[in-house]
């Protein structure tokens, strides 16, 4: 595999080594360059119109210019490269010069490419618009094709911008390939919550005698938390401590760039309000008090090893050259009128359809040997119809026609012939009018899937066993399934089979692993779009749990005591933990290895020990979300606003009112004194948890300590009003 670490540079171009192999290297090259035909001259072509065409929204068009951009290494100086890495190889057996290996170069596994052109930016008076495939075919030379169209103002000045010394059209790939990490660990995680609390209250008071009272309150509470980072811890890996240091801030871009597809990916949506006046009291109750939690979490927390396999990202850009600044065989300058031309768009003959076909498929290491192309163009009295043979992924074919009625509307369908087999495969018929056609692999009929050790440890894994599956029985594919065993000695396998249809379904796998102490693990299904599978340790996978205190910790709970417990029975993997939750620890969030996080489930026990001493166990119970409240269950609370306003402070010096709930069932027991005095007096709340929905009386009684160095006093009294007005009463 691709070792990111092994990196060296000649002759311009960049060189990547192997993590087993000596002899074995990755070229990447430079930068992006015209592609060059049989020839060895440039696929371009510029048209610029005698007169400009309507558009019909109120923009015209002046020309186009059709052009082809490879990346690839020019073979001059991959030889150069290559005798160069053969010394480098060389002189590693200078003890036993004929035991040296040649050098092989590989072939870089692309997962992912795009690429674009600077013009595109520029779309508005001097370019109407860019037109690409978005990625290069990721077989052969890596072709992308880009046409352009210019206003009339954007001809005339590009036509001379693209002569002369310098270039103008700017291309950048952005390619992602397959490669595995150094001696360096990568901890990349990322949290996010959305909670809210909603609290509604309805108390009324029926009087024979005389006016209803009512009372309603409603609070919400609405919190909003995102978190993340990376963290690596990098080893060096050379004796030069700025390339060590280029390597690491490299390593840790990629750390970046995990942590943001993650957090685009795991986004926590909105938490709609209640809608608080739908929520009535039902008809026969005095009282009603409503509550609701909601809560939505995301967590994203992954471990990356040493030689793991990731996906390794580069952006090579770089400027065309003009086409006068190349040379041709005979070593002269090429001519700008063999690559260019002027048109009347009046001329029938101008009004072609012009189709660049290509092959996107790995002719070399598929069964297929040629793809055969049929197009054909029939409108009016034109009749047109070609076909053409594929058989490398750099065949590139044009098909073009006279365009009637204008119908620009052509159909295609496709033979593929296979190595060593009198099955063909014939595609259905299909109408389009895409100038650009691209025939992709996955339509070829061929399913082809690589199964290769991502981050394995053999010395914990003596093998892995996978079995695939693909079916796709709407279409005559019954169930195909393969079986291999990855070893530290075999490591790479490849289910091929002709199935004769496009592959429209994922491949499904499921793995077993034997462990070297003898244990067995089995990973549940799992499926596939991808063309390489990579199968990772069996503990690769990392759950995490979020434990959050509930209740009264100031003055009611002391400590709640939870048991957590994962249980994987399918593997026999069990994960115990055990923590203590108070007013100085009021969470906890327990992170540990999994076999598959499809499978097991946690569950939670333990015991809440009040500040009075006495004990509530909590009952084994099912953890059912990543976070979860543990804590004593409140039914409610007993709110109380304490007025002072009526309170003569010209005859009283300090008033203290107390205020006191009790439910003996439930070990409630709470007090809490208010003390006001001139100057200082505005009222108070009082809040008490509640265990029993139907207890809500409190008893309250006042002392006065008057100016004079006598006290008056109320008596106790027992209520359930949310408020309590303070009066002195009459001596």
């Amino acid at each position: 595999m691709l070792a990111i670490e092994k990196q060296q540079t000649l002759e311009s171009v960049v060189i990547y080594g192997d993590t087993e192999l000596t002899h074995k290297f990755y070229v990447v090259p430079e930068q992006p360059r015209f592609r060059l035909d049989d020839n060895g001259l440039p696929v371009f072509r510029f048209l610029k119109y005698r007169v400009p065409i309507d558009r019909g929204n109120g923009k015209k068009g002046g020309g186009f210019a059709f052009f082809d951009v490879e990346f690839t290494v020019p073979e001059a100086k991959l030889v150069k490269i290559k005798e160069a890495l053969q010394g480098q190889v060389n002189r590693l057996y200078a003890n036993n010069p004929t035991k040296a290996p040649e050098v092989v170069l590989g072939n870089i596994t692309y997962t992912q490419a795009k690429a674009g052109l600077n013009l595109q930016s520029l779309t508005g008076e001097l370019i109407q618009r860019v037109v690409n495939p978005g990625r290069p075919s990721m077989y052969g030379k890596n072709i992308t094709s880009f046409s352009v169209e210019f206003s009339p103002e954007g001809a005339t000045l590009f036509e001379q911008a693209l002569q002369g010394k310098g270039g103008v059209a700017q291309v950048s790939y952005d390619l992602g390939f397959t490669a595995a990490l150094p001696d360096v660990s990568a901890h990349v995680w990322f949290r996010a919550s959305n909670f809210m609390s909603f609290y509604k209250q309805i108390d009324e008071q029926w009087s024979a005698w005389g006016e209803d009272s009512r009372y309603e309150k409603v609070s919400e509470y609405f919190h909003k938390m995102q978190i993340g980072g990376t963290e690596l811890d990098f080893r060096a890996v050379s004796q030069d401590p700025e390339t060590d240091r280029k390597l690491k801030d490299k390593i840790q871009d990629w750390a970046d760039r995990t942590l943001q597809d993650a957090v685009q990916r795991m986004v926590v949506g909105e938490i709609d309000p209640v809608k608080a006046n739908e929520i009535t009291k039902p008809d026969g109750f005095e009282n009603m008090t409503y509550s609701e939690l909601r809560t939505r979490v995301a967590d994203f927390d992954q471990w990356y090893r040493q030689r793991q396999a990731i996906t390794w990202t580069m952006a090579p850009q770089g400027t065309l050259p003009n086409i006068t600044t190349l040379l041709g065989k005979d070593g002269q300058p090429l001519k700008w009128q063999d690559y260019s031309a002027v048109v009347d768009l009046d001329d029938p003959f101008f009004k072609t359809l012009n189709v660049a076909v290509q092959v996107n498929a790995d002719f070399k290491d598929l069964p297929i040997y040629s793809v055969d192309a049929h197009l054909s163009y029939t409108q009016g009295t034109t009749h047109r119809v070609e076909d053409f043979s594929f058989k490398t992924p750099d065949d590139v074919f044009k098909f073009a026609s006279y365009i009637e009625n204008n119908t620009y509307k052509y159909k295609y369908h496709y033979t593929v012939n296979y190595k060593g087999a009198a099955q063909t495969f014939k595609s259905p018929e299909v109408e389009t009018d895409a100038k650009m056609l691209t025939i992709n692999v996955d339509d070829l009929g061929v399913l082809s899937v690589d199964v290769l050790p991502g981050d394995l440890n053999f010395a914990q894994v003596a093998q892995a066993q996978v079995t695939l599956q693909y079916e796709d029985v709407t279409h005559g594919v019954n169930l195909i399934e393969a079986s291999f065993t990855l070893t530290k000695d075999q490591r790479e396998h490849r289910l091929q089979k002709l199935i004769l249809q496009p592959r429209r379904n994922p491949i499904k796998y499921r793995v077993k692993y034997f462990m070297q102490d003898g244990r067995e693990f089995q990973v549940d299904w799992r499926t596939t779009s991808a063309k390489q599978i990579f199968i990772n340790d069996p503990f690769s996978a990392t759950k995490s749990m979020g434990v959050r205190a509930s209740g009264d910790l100031e003055r009611r709970v002391d400590t709640i005591f939870v048991d957590l417990k994962y249980e994987d029975p399918q593997n026999k993997f069990i994960q115990t933990q055990s923590v203590a939750l108070n007013k100085a620890n009021p969470f906890f969030d327990w992170s540990f290895p999994v076999i598959d996080e499809g499978t097991g489930k946690v569950t939670y026990a333990g015991i809440i020990k009040y500040r009075d001493n006495h004990e509530e166990n909590i009952p084994i119970t099912a953890a059912d979300m990543a976070t979860f409240m543990v804590g004593p269950k409140v039914a409610g609370f007993v709110k109380v606003d304490v007025v002072p306003d009526l309170i003569d402070f010209s005859a009283v010096k300090l008033a203290r009112v107390s205020l006191r709930y009790q439910d003996p069932a439930h070990g409630i027991d709470e007090a809490k004194d208010f003390f006001f005095k001139n100057g200082t007096a505005s009222m108070q709340n009082w809040i008490v948890e509640m265990s029993d929905p139907l207890r809500k009386d409190y008893e309250w009684f006042a002392t006065f300590y008057m100016n004079n160095a006598t006290q008056r006093k109320t008596p106790p009294t027992k209520t359930r009003e949310p408020s309590i007005v303070v009066e002195l009463p009459v001596a």
